[in-house]
């Protein structure tokens, strides 16, 4: 992992947004963090890899989708994926089972910076706003015209 731990990341983080951490000390051990952003919570994982690079994931909900228009949003993820095309380097996916859609962005620790870490996180941030606006407006006309509840 980088030489900054996890909590100098969150520091950082903290200070560019004007949010309060908390007490500090409390945190140092632990590698989940929860922040929320415009009333979107993000999960912030910090994880160390034995034989492969540490990284920090960022993943958030995207809200349920409903279940007669999954295959056509399976369809519009897999295309924004493509390339990440339109994710802004993150991924989107619907659990199979619960139909909760997910974004998630992982970035390797090894040279991260904390101004890397807070430009990634606010990318992320931006997208995940992005999705779940993008979501409400095409939930709703589909579900509209075939006449059955989002």
């Amino acid at each position: 992992m980088s030489s900054k731990k996890p909590i100098d990341f969150l520091k950082s983080l903290a200070q560019a947004l004007n949010f309060d951490l908390g007490d500090p000390k409390s945190l140092e051990t632990e590698t989940n963090f929860e922040i929320t952003i415009q009333e979107n919570p993000i999960t912030i994982v910090f994880e160390s890899r034995e034989n492969r690079p540490s990284r920090v994931i960022f993943c958030s909900s995207l809200g349920n989708t409903p279940e007669h228009l999954r295959g056509r949003l399976a369809t519009l993820f897999l295309e924004a994926n493509h390339l990440w095309s339109a994710t802004m380097d993150a991924t989107v996916s619907m659990n199979g089972d619960t139909g909760e859609a997910l974004m998630a962005h992982q970035l390797l620790t090894d040279g991260l910076t904390s101004e890397s870490f807070i430009n990634e996180f606010l990318i992320f941030a931006e997208a995940h706003q992005q999705w779940k606006l993008l979501l409400t407006d095409l939930c709703l006309p589909l579900a509209e015209n075939t006449g059955l509840p989002v």
